[in-house]
């Protein structure tokens, strides 16, 4: 079969790919980048706020872990010096109560009291590093999964951030990452096997 001469022309065409590309496929892209964008627009406050949250309850845990694990005293004088401080009466006999409970666990097993507050805190970092990894992940619309993990941690109360700081960014990122437009563009940046339009 000869061998047509065009052929080393268009080889050579440097425009060639763009002129035989599928007209289709510039708007399918266009598309998808409008998802991205419109996504990444509505999950941008929620997740910063997921990260920040996060990294507040690390400081917590951080600075807890002295008295909680290595002088443990300190947690039986605060409550004797909160229950000094109230009136006579039942609530203040109950506070000293707990304060000598307390203490009589630390003298008889200091190391069974050690081992449960590192247990606890240990519990409240990861969930913190979940929330961050999750805020992190939503903020790139990376993975849907990793993200609503973090909001859902988030949303029990007092496992993230300090007290309950958590729920109400929990409570955000959720909603935000179950509106239809975000879970578009979690889809469009996962590539063309998940087009936005399905969504």
């Amino acid at each position: 079969m000869a061998r047509d001469p065009h052929d080393d022309y268009y080889h050579d065409d440097p425009d060639r790919d763009e002129r035989e590309r599928d007209p289709g496929d510039d708007r399918r892209s266009d598309r998808a980048r409008r998802a991205i964008e419109a996504a990444r627009g509505r999950v941008a406050a929620p997740a910063l706020f997921l990260i920040f949250n996060g990294l507040f309850g690390l400081v917590c845990v951080g600075l807890l872990s002295v008295p909680m694990i290595f002088q443990p005293e300190m947690i039986v004088k605060l409550m004797r010096d909160l229950a000094a401080q109230q009136p006579p009466g039942p609530q203040r006999q109950d506070a000293e109560r707990r304060a000598d409970q307390i203490e009589q666990q630390i003298q008889q097993n200091p190391m069974a009291v050690r081992v449960e507050a590192a247990i606890e805190l240990g519990v409240l970092a990861l969930g913190n590093v979940l929330a961050i990894v999750g805020g992190l992940y939503m903020r790139g619309l990376g993975s849907y999964g990793l993200s609503m993990t973090g909001a859902i941690v988030s949303l029990l109360p007092g496992l993230t951030g300090c007290c309950c700081t958590g729920v109400l960014f929990g409570l955000w990122a959720l909603i935000a990452l179950l509106n239809p437009a975000v879970k578009a563009g979690f889809a469009a940046r996962r590539g063309p096997a998940y087009p936005p339009d399905r969504y």
